[in-house]
């Protein structure tokens, strides 16, 4: 589909959309609902999510994970599902952190100009509390330790993990 037609078919669904907010807020102020109840209506009529699901059909998105295992012959793509079901908790966190990374660098790339997707000097900071609980491997370390280097997010991380040679 053309951009442009593209574009001028997402702004119709979402003026449709916030007509229809209006419609069921409109009816609940005349119906005497408590202030709080239309206000938390609103909040959820018009959150990041829901905003999003007027233009993307998210349930369709697919996340594929690597799988990191010290055995050679048990790495590879596998389904979010997967990973969820499967992973220990140490590969889980690292499959998170990983889509977290990729999440914040995508949004900040999009605020930035289209040319400068890959620049360098975007960094982004996380202040985690004991991320290192589940992870005693060094295997899945130094996976997580790589992706914030390529990704230039500094970690500031609370733990009691002393051996580490990060």
């Amino acid at each position: 589909m053309e951009p442009l037609k593209e574009e001028k078919e997402s702004k119709e669904k979402m003026r449709l959309y916030i007509e229809d907010c209006i419609a069921q807020i409109s009816k609940d102020i005349k119906a005497n609902l408590k202030q709080e109840e239309i206000q938390r209506k609103m909040s959820r009529l018009v959150s990041t999510r829901e905003l999003l699901n007027q233009l993307s059909e998210l349930s369709k998105a697919k996340i594929f994970a690597y799988k990191i295992d010290i055995n050679i012959r048990n790495r590879g793509y596998t389904t979010w599902e997967q990973v969820m079901k499967e992973n220990s908790g140490g590969e889980r966190f690292v499959a998170f952190f990983i889509v977290l990374v990729a999440l914040m660098s995508y949004t900040r790339a999009k605020g930035s100009v289209e040319g400068d997707y890959w620049r360098s000097k975007d960094s982004k900071v996380l202040v985690m509390d004991n991320p290192f609980g589940p992870i005693s491997s060094d295997h899945l370390l130094r996976p997580l330790f790589q992706i914030a280097e390529k990704y230039n997010t500094q970690l500031i991380c609370l733990t009691d993990l002393s051996k580490t040679p990060y």
